[in-house]
C-alpha cells in the first residue's frame, strides 16, 4: 500500500453488495404462478369474464369469446362497451338481459345464477360471484356454460375480423 500523496485526500471506496437472488427467485416463481393461472383460465370448459368494480373488463378466456362468437380481435383490443353491446344484442331478450345485469351490478356482493337464451338458440348458464382480494370486493367473475348445442342453420349475427366491423 502506498502512502497518500502530501496535499491529497486519501481515496476511499465503499462498496456495498446485496444478494438479490431471493427476490429474483420470488419474482420468477410469481411469473410461473401467473402463467399457470392463465393456462388454467384457458383450459376450463366454461367461458370466464372478469370485471373490476366499475365494470371494466379485466380478463376473459377464449372459451368466453367462442360462446359469444366474439371476433379474434376482441382478445387483444380493449373496447369493453362493444363487447357488452355484442353480448346484449346476441341474447333473445336484450331488455330483460340488461335489466338483470344492471340488478347484479348494483349489488356488488350478490351471487347469482341465470339462464340466457341466445338468438342462435344456444342456452347458456351464467354464474356470477364477487371477486375478492385482501378481504374486500375488487370486481366480479362471470362464468358461462353451454347448456345445449347450437342448432345447425340457426341465425347468427355476422361479424368482421375487428371490433369496428361488427354488425350488430
Amino acid at each position: 500500500v502506498q502512502p497518500p500523496v502530501v496535499g491529497q485526500a486519501p481515496r476511499c471506496y465503499l462498496v456495498t453488495l446485496h444478494d438479490l437472488s431471493r427476490e429474483r427467485n420470488a419474482e420468477r416463481d410469481q411469473e410461473v404462478l401467473v402463467a399457470e393461472l392463465r393456462a388454467t383460465l384457458e383450459a376450463t370448459a366454461d367461458g370466464i369474464l372478469v370485471t373490476d368494480l366499475a365494470g371494466r373488463i379485466r380478463a376473459f378466456n377464449r372459451r368466453f369469446a367462442a360462446l359469444w362468437s366474439l371476433p379474434e380481435s376482441a382478445l387483444t383490443e380493449r373496447q369493453d362497451q362493444r363487447v357488452y353491446d355484442w353480448m346484449r344484442l346476441n341474447v333473445a331478450q336484450p331488455m330483460a338481459y340488461q335489466d338483470r345485469l344492471d340488478a347484479i351490478v348494483q349489488q356488488m356482493l350478490l351471487s347469482a345464477t341465470d339462464t340466457l337464451k341466445l338468438v342462435d338458440g344456444t342456452v347458456l348458464e351464467r354464474v356470477t360471484q364477487p371477486q375478492w382480494s385482501h378481504g374486500r370486493p375488487i370486481g366480479r367473475v362471470y362464468s358461462f356454460r353451454e347448456m345445449n348445442r347450437r342448432r345447425a342453420g340457426a341465425p347468427r349475427r355476422e361479424r368482421g375480423d375487428n371490433l369496428d366491423d361488427w354488425t350488430l
